[in-house]
């Protein structure tokens, strides 16, 4: 019955029952199953229940039960999905869980369950909902070895060809979902993912997902944020395909979501180094900017990421300085600058880069 939206209203007034059975039974293998995963379901985007179970106890009792029952593969999903619905979106809880030392422990599961999809489905999303607009979490979570863990699911699910496509999709979906919400926790995150091989992942990920949208504006946006040193540039640059980056780029130029974040991930990995300008210039990159620009002239962000890549792409690269001029690069960044007169970022910006083409 809880695995039904509409029922969950009424079952509220079980959350405190269901969870003291579970709790009386808690070396029963199945009646753990059972009952975490009915506790999984019922706190399912229902913040009264959430706050219900929590309250109650719940985040101390999943993580005795998976102390317990460690070895079941049966007891350890339906756990972690429980935590992951628990913790979404809801403070207290999340502080809850962290202290009953639900990272550690949904972090060993994944380890030792790395050939069970649905187990890394629900550890990416317990990574991803624990560190969610928690600053604490994501430290600890990150001191604990999350980075390495997430890093380390990405390339193995995207080379087990047991997992299937939806499986994967889940799994992609919190994965960079964790990376996202752990790299905005600590600047020590952001290094170790790097350090960690982060980019060889988002560079399948890019590949693998090249026509799927939704992903994508994740997936760039992950990327954005992580490109912005010299460092992560060079590391990055060594993984890359640029004509799958930059056919990415002109597939989608209608979304801004995924202009937004490519743009400003252009400006990032030509901003340090040259060679990236120059391989970008070529696989197009210049045409891809000025295009997105001309489409989403009248968006801001979308208008200052490209003026942005554009004076980094032409920065001591004359080639590429020809390839915008040859695009007409004055009147679009005109363009822009009028529809946008009192965006003084961007007319910074533009006027550099009109001082320069």
């Amino acid at each position: 019955l809880s695995h039904r939206a509409e029922a969950q209203d009424g079952l509220t007034v079980l959350c405190e029952d269901v969870l003291a059975t579970t709790k009386r039974h808690g070396a029963l293998e199945r009646i753990q199953h059972f009952g975490w995963g009915s506790i999984a379901y019922l706190a399912h985007r229902h913040p009264v229940n959430q706050e219900t179970l929590g309250a109650a106890g719940a985040c101390d009792e999943v993580v005795t039960a998976l102390k317990a029952h460690e070895e079941s593969y049966a007891v350890t999903e339906v756990c972690c999905m429980a935590i992951m619905n628990m913790a979404r979106s809801h403070a207290g809880n999340q502080k809850r869980l962290s202290d009953a030392g639900a990272c550690q422990i949904s972090l060993a599961a994944m380890e030792r369950f790395q050939t069970k999809a649905m187990l890394l489905v629900r550890g990416a999303g317990v990574i991803m909902y624990l560190s969610y607009n928690n600053i604490d979490n994501g430290i600890l979570l990150g001191e604990s070895g999350a980075c390495d863990t997430i890093v380390k699911t990405l390339k193995s699910s995207m080379a087990n060809e047991q997992i299937s496509p939806s499986q994967l999709d889940q799994i992609t979906h919190f994965c960079f979902g964790s990376i996202q919400h752990l790299v905005q926790s600590s600047e020590a995150n952001r290094t170790r993912f790097i350090d960690g091989d982060v980019f060889t992942a988002i560079a399948a990920a890019m590949t693998h997902y090249k026509e799927s949208l939704e992903l994508l504006r994740l997936i760039f946006m992950v990327t954005m944020n992580l490109t912005y040193t010299k460092n992560a540039s060079e590391e990055f640059s060594k993984v890359m395909d640029w004509s799958i980056f930059v056919g990415i780029i002109e597939r989608f130029v209608g979304d801004e979501k995924l202009q937004e974040s490519s743009c400003g991930t252009i400006s990032n990995l030509s901003h340090h180094v040259v060679a990236n300008r120059l391989v970008l210039g070529e696989a197009g990159a210049c045409s891809a900017v000025m295009v997105s620009m001309a489409n989403h002239v009248k968006t801001p962000r979308i208008v200052e990421y490209c003026c942005r890549a554009i004076y980094n792409l032409q920065r001591e690269t004359e080639p590429n300085r020809e390839r915008l001029r040859n695009l007409n690069v004055r009147s679009t960044i005109q363009k822009a600058m009028d529809t946008h007169p009192k965006l003084e970022s961007l007319q910074q910006w533009g006027q550099q880069c009109l001082s320069i083409l």
